[in-house]
């Protein structure tokens, strides 16, 4: 099994980090026979696995991985694959300023947390 992200997006000047999990209907942990730019980090059973892309931008817009599964698989047991994947970024910069009430328009103290997720991917 190979994946291949690669992205000729000019909506981000650079990502870092972002998380692809791969669920795979076969409980086994498949050997990685390379990745190129990013690395495999656990996941969180034996039907998954995580594929951490390092970095993404203008100069390096794609990355792969290959994995390869028991020879006694038949494929047709490998499908159907669900990708999913996260960051800790958003593709157009935005951020939150300040909040404030709306009673009296005074500041509120507040926290935010980035991220943009999937919803759903599946190759069948």
């Amino acid at each position: 099994l190979e994946v291949e992200y690669n992205s000729n997006q000019t909506r981000f000047d650079h990502l870092e980090n972002i998380d692809f999990l791969i669920k795979y209907p076969v409980k086994e942990n498949p050997e990685i026979r390379s990745i190129e730019n990013g690395e495999q980090i656990e996941g969180p059973n034996k039907s998954s696995l995580v594929w951490r892309v390092l970095s993404l931008d203008s100069n390096n817009s794609s990355s792969n991985i290959s994995i390869k599964f028991s020879t006694h698989l038949m494929i047709e047991e490998l499908f159907p694959i669900n990708v999913s994947f996260s960051t800790k970024y958003n593709f157009y910069k935005m951020a939150v300023k300040q909040a404030v009430n709306l009673k009296d328009n005074s500041q509120l103290t507040f926290d935010t947390k980035i991220s943009l997720v999937t919803e759903n991917f599946k190759i069948n």
